[in-house]
């Protein structure tokens, strides 16, 4: 039980770290554009 626990927190904290990255490369990329 614990374990699973675990590994749905980290999965959910690894998804949620990509998407501010994906976001944060999105928003220099339009940043250098304008």
């Amino acid at each position: 039980m614990t374990a699973d626990i675990v590994v749905a927190v980290v999965a959910a904290v690894g998804m949620l770290f990509t998407a501010g990255g994906v976001l944060a490369l999105a928003a220099r990329g339009r940043r250098q554009l304008h």
